[in-house]
């Protein structure tokens, strides 16, 4: 028996919203970083807790690949 519930799919009008948000907060830093946050889900399919565990030597910029640490099958994984 399998409960898990499946993952919200987000129209784009819904992310628009949630961008229009970022830009208005409150501290100049979360301008910047919410909008990169919520792209690098949309875009990669990355999990919170892969993105929690980033570091930025994870990123090569060169060839447009971050490294995961893959909580679920707990192997390393290239988006």
């Amino acid at each position: 028996n399998n409960n898990r519930k499946l993952p919200k799919n987000y129209h784009r009008s819904d992310l628009q919203k949630i961008f229009e948000q970022s830009f208005i907060a409150q501290h100049p830093h979360f301008r910047v970083l919410y909008p990169a946050i919520i792209s690098l889900f949309y875009s990669t399919g990355i999990r919170k807790s892969e993105l929690l565990n980033l570091d930025l030597d994870n990123w090569d910029s060169e060839e447009a690949t971050i490294k995961v640490f893959a909580s679920k099958t707990k192997r390393e994984r290239i988006i």
